[in-house]
């Protein structure tokens, strides 16, 4: 009987730790973005806005903008990005 009473009290605080824990994602996760994605311009936006859901590693990041039948036009690297924090 103890041994049963132990395991389902193993079993509940297991249960209640997996509930009660926020999620982690292990990248930043792409929430916005002007102009949407795959939208067609017919002249070239002012800025281009990405937002993410945490900070990015700008050692492991890039953009690509391309044009009709997917050529790429540029390819920013992390050297051409600028970063900015909104409020």
């Amino acid at each position: 009987m103890a041994s049963t009473a132990r395991s389902l009290r193993y079993a509940l605080a297991i249960l209640t730790t997996s509930l009660v824990t926020p999620s982690v994602w292990a990248h930043a996760h792409l929430t916005h973005q002007y102009p949407a994605a795959n939208a067609q311009v017919t002249a070239a936006p002012q800025a281009i806005t990405l937002n993410f859901s945490e900070g990015v590693e700008t050692g492991f990041s890039g953009a690509k903008i391309t044009g009709q039948k997917t050529k790429i036009l540029k390819h920013y690297r992390r050297s051409e990005m600028s970063r900015t924090k909104s409020n």
